[in-house]
């Protein structure tokens, strides 16, 4: 009686299980885990807590929530409970230097006076305080900014191509719209390019560039004028300054 074949052997493999990193865990106590709670629900970020409480339980490994970075952005300023100096130089609303006062203290007279306490030199020791209404302050500095920002408003150069061999009214044409340009307060630039054979002309590409200057001497003046650069030559023109 013959044996019953066995079945094929097949190989099964085994991956080894992830390494896991060791992971500290530390047990808050009830009252420790409901300020943690209040803390978190009610955004009271209050610095003095967050360190008393983190250096219970830093020496066994918990991290605790991320707390907010103390740097403000450099165009706001810290007014009234947000002023971390223990000690301020107050300026009164005037513009005059009461003293040094403690923040408690400088606080109080910003309040008295139902105005804010704002941090106008927190590098100064000890940091500046003024007392002002930071609305109407704010107000101003925005204003002063959007003036700053039309003034440095960027002078956008225009583009325009002509040909020597231009009729009258393609180059009437660009002249209106340089002019329109130019009112507008941009420069214009012609540019001027020759083929092949064409750079024989040169000649006629230089009178043409002479009438957009008479032509155009009334409201600009030449910025830049460029000899012949490879097959191509270029003007611009600038507003002319108002009298």
């Amino acid at each position: 009686m013959q044996r019953p074949a066995k079945p094929a052997k097949t190989k099964t493999y085994v991956f080894p299980p992830r390494a896991r990193p060791q992971q500290k865990y530390c047990k808050l106590s009830k009252t420790s885990a409901i300020l943690c709670y209040i803390s978190l629900r009610h955004n009271l970020y209050s610095t003095f807590f967050w360190e008393t409480f983190l250096s219970t339980f830093q020496s066994s490994g918990f991290r605790g929530p991320r707390l907010p970075k103390r740097d403000l952005p450099p165009e706001t300023h810290r007014i009234n409970n947000r002023i971390l100096a223990k000690e301020v130089r107050v300026i009164s609303e005037a513009g005059e230097q009461i003293g040094i006062f403690p923040i408690k203290e400088a606080l109080a007279m910003a309040e008295q006076a139902e105005l804010d306490l704002v941090e106008v030199a927190p590098q100064a020791n000890p940091p500046v305080c003024k007392i002002m209404d930071y609305g109407k302050f704010r107000y101003r500095e925005q204003k002063k900014e959007a003036e700053a920002r039309k003034k440095r408003s960027e002078q956008e150069t225009k583009e325009l191509r002509i040909r020597y061999i231009t009729d009258v009214n393609d180059l009437e044409t660009k002249i209106k719209q340089a002019r329109q340009f130019l009112e507008e307060g941009d420069k214009v630039k012609f540019t001027m390019r020759f083929r092949g054979r064409e750079i024989s002309y040169l000649d006629l590409g230089a009178k043409k560039f002479d009438l957009l200057v008479e032509r155009l001497q009334d409201l600009a003046v030449v910025d830049e004028r460029s000899p012949v650069v490879g097959r191509m030559m270029f003007i611009v023109f600038a507003p002319a300054k108002k009298k």
